[in-house]
């Protein structure tokens, strides 16, 4: 595994979150990339395919988010308070690779009881 710099900022919720990291890049398949790194909550992997992301977290909030445009995705976010069931429906994906790393960026609906709020992401790699 190789040392890597992170960077994973999202917008919606009413949050404005930026999260920086060391972690590890693990290459699993020829199709997909890891990348590993952890914060005071949570452990994060998000995987990296040819045409979608998917976000792993693990903590005070776990669940896998799939991210691949103009896609819907069922996911469980488990808490404290109990476990919400919730649609991930992807409007905007673009994946960038590059000497120096990987980055992303999405634009998603959180859809769940009946409320949908647009969320913005991105997540850079730089090796």
């Amino acid at each position: 595994m190789k040392e890597i710099s992170v960077t994973l900022s999202v917008k919606g919720g009413g949050k404005d979150e930026k999260i920086r990291a060391t972690g590890q890049k693990e290459i699993v398949s020829a199709e997909v990339v890891a990348y590993n790194f952890s914060t005071e909550n949570a452990v994060y992997t998000i995987e990296i395919y040819k045409d979608k992301a998917v976000i792993i977290c693990n903590g005070d909030l776990s669940y896998r988010m799939t991210l691949n445009s103009g896609s819907v995705h069922e996911t469980t976010i488990k808490s404290t308070f109990g476990n919400i069931e919730a649609k991930i429906q992807t409007e905007r994906l673009f994946i960038k690779k590059n000497k120096k790393g990987v980055e992303f960026e999405a634009e998603y609906f959180l859809i769940f009881q009946g409320f949908a709020d647009l969320h913005k992401i991105r997540f850079s790699v730089e090796e």
